[in-house]
């Protein structure tokens, strides 16, 4: 397969997979922001008006499949979808910087140069900083974005 391809297989897995496991952490993070609502004495993160909906909407998971149950009761099955345009913004794209840069270090750096081990472990390092600075780029301009 060509560079391009495996950059298109890795966004379309990238994709796939938060898709499939979004559902667990959407229900994750409801039970952390109830440990938060709770230290905050029920007041919420943040304190603002959508603080009293964050308590309301966390209150008393008693785990994950409860968490789901009440989930799913309140919301139906989109419920656990909420968020997920944050998720399609940059993991489709960190997944393909990472798969193109995965082949291409391979390419630069062949096994008969260094041998397999050493040329995997290179070129995992390199497709770590491919995909690393597509988040960082991501990061930083909602980060500038925010402060205008």
């Amino acid at each position: 397969m060509s560079i391009p391809a495996l950059m298109l297989a890795g966004g379309l897995s990238g994709f796939t997979s938060r898709f499939a496991t979004h559902p667990l952490d959407t229900i994750k993070t409801q039970m952390q922001v109830q440990g938060a609502v709770a230290a905050k004495g029920g007041v919420g993160v943040g304190g603002g008006r959508g603080a009293a909906t964050a308590a309301a909407s966390t209150a008393g998971y008693r785990g994950v499949l409860d968490g789901a149950a009440k989930i799913l009761a309140r919301e139906g099955p989109i419920g656990f979808y909420r968020g997920f345009g944050a998720v399609v913004t940059g993991v489709p794209f960190a997944s393909a910087a990472y798969f193109g840069g995965y082949e291409s270090a391979k390419i630069l750096v062949p096994e008969s140069m260094l041998g397999p081990t050493a040329t995997y472990v290179v070129s995992g390092m390199w497709a770590q900083m491919f995909a690393g600075v597509r988040k960082r780029e991501r990061r930083t301009g909602v980060l500038l974005r925010a402060r205008r």
